[in-house]
């Protein structure tokens, strides 16, 4: 009757890796107590071997509404920043949308991609586009195998990179692109172990927090 459970779940670590699944698109609550602001996330996972054993591993992208104010903001804030706090704003729309078109794409044709949300009220807007994301992916992303790239953010978090200017995620059938490393821009190994051989923990938490902060 009584059962502790062990309900704490592995996260994939920074690195490229193959023959992850896609098991669900949500739209949710941002807190567990049901009282935040709703999100998007992608919810993948992977087997992996551990010893004699096959362990799900997984990897959550998780999709803020933008804040046109924060962003623009932020642009006035720095001072290195070529652009205008509008051109900031539309922008930060811009690379979301490619970012999140570039996750669909691997496997939704390009041209069902295409649909506009005109709501003015931001708040009814976003989920709008979570719902008209959820509706147009359905469960065709079953029966995929992806190779995806994590990275290292700021705080040592692993997940999508910020930008979708270099692919980093496929379809396992796709042998054009081509998915690397940059080790110009891109970490594998947390800051504290920069400076050693040691290997990168495989089970860094992943929790992408909004993609432009």
């Amino acid at each position: 009757m009584y059962d502790l459970e062990n309900n704490e779940l592995n996260y994939l670590g920074a690195g490229i890796h193959q023959n992850v699944k896609l098991v669900k698109i949500s739209k949710e609550s941002s807190k567990k107590d049901g009282t935040g602001q709703n999100v998007l996330r992608f919810t993948f996972e992977k087997d992996v071997t551990v010893g004699e054993s096959i362990d799900k591993y997984y990897y959550v992208f998780t999709a803020f509404p933008i804040d046109p104010e924060k962003v623009a903001e932020r642009n006035a804030n720095n001072p290195n920043s070529k652009y205008t706090d509008q051109q900031a704003v539309e922008n930060e729309f811009k690379w979301f949308s490619n970012k999140i078109k570039h996750i669909l794409g691997a496997f939704i044709p390009k041209d069902k991609l295409v649909f506009k949300i005109a709501e003015k009220d931001p708040e009814k807007a976003w989920n709008m586009f979570c719902d008209k994301i959820i509706e147009t992916a359905g469960k065709s992303y079953e029966g995929h195998s992806f190779e995806c790239k994590l990275i290292l953010d700021s705080q040592d978090r692993a997940g999508f990179p910020r930008y979708s200017f270099k692919p980093f995620i496929r379809n396992m059938t796709n042998t054009v692109v081509k998915i690397v490393i940059d080790p110009n821009y891109e970490r594998l190994v947390p800051v504290e172990k920069a400076t050693t051989n040691e290997e990168w923990a495989s089970d860094v938490k992943s929790s992408d927090s909004s993609p432009f902060e």
